[in-house]
């Protein structure tokens, strides 16, 4: 199976907050929305040395996932900590918590992705990284991925360059061709409906490795 993951959870949420581990906002982020999208290289920062949580919030409670992506997680050496919220900030419930860095996948093995059993309705998702953890934060999307069930194996050829999407260019290094049968309509729709997706980057996760090698794919689209 492939599943697609855009970050669809940063489409419905209000707002970014960054915040202490009592949940009361901080001033020492940069450039925070880097996470959200945009090429691999654009990374936000935390200048202060405590832990800090990155949450998407929307307190209409309309947020929704059953995955996360962290890029670069391979800085989160002291450990982190994932959470989704009934109610911001007072209800959370803790989705995936370690005192070290994750196993990383992806084409430099630094990557990670984790998925869990979709949960709706939510006011905000979360992930808090450990005092002495790194403050350059990667990408960070929480989404409902689109599972493909029946891929043909995939083209996949050198392409080093760059490709540009909606004047932002982005540094390449291979092509990747992928066809998939049996595609239904529901699952049709879901795939023209997704979040900006030939306008944002987004990602491939084929969690048993036996069509993407790296398991983990950062993707620009040129064609749908």
């Amino acid at each position: 199976m492939i599943q697609l993951i855009t970050n669809t959870v940063w489409r419905d949420c209000a707002q970014i907050l960054v915040t202490n581990t009592s949940h009361t906002a901080t001033a020492d982020e940069s450039n925070i929305e880097n996470i959200t999208r945009g090429p691999r290289h654009l990374e936000g920062a935390i200048s202060g040395t405590a832990a800090r949580r990155i949450a998407y919030v929307n307190k209409r409670g309309t947020l929704s996932a059953n995955c996360c992506v962290i890029t670069r997680a391979d800085r989160l050496t002291s450990g982190y900590t994932i959470r989704k919220y009934a109610t911001y900030s007072s209800s959370a419930t803790t989705i995936e918590t370690s005192g070290s860095a994750p196993t990383c996948i992806g084409l430099n093995s630094d990557d990670y992705v984790t998925t869990f059993t979709a949960a709706t309705s939510q006011q905000a998702f979360s992930l808090e990284n450990a005092s002495t953890s790194a403050k350059v934060v990667g990408k960070l999307y929480f989404g409902t991925s689109i599972d493909f069930s029946n891929p043909l194996p995939p083209e996949i050829s050198p392409a080093w360059g760059v490709q540009v999407v909606k004047r932002r260019a982005y540094s390449v290094r291979e092509q990747l061709v992928m066809q998939f049968e049996n595609v239904s309509r529901t699952l049709a729709q879901s795939l023209d409906q997704s979040y900006r997706l030939q306008e944002e980057p987004c990602f491939l996760y084929d969690s048993a490795g036996t069509l993407l090698e790296d398991k983990l794919w950062h993707c620009v689209l040129s064609r749908v």
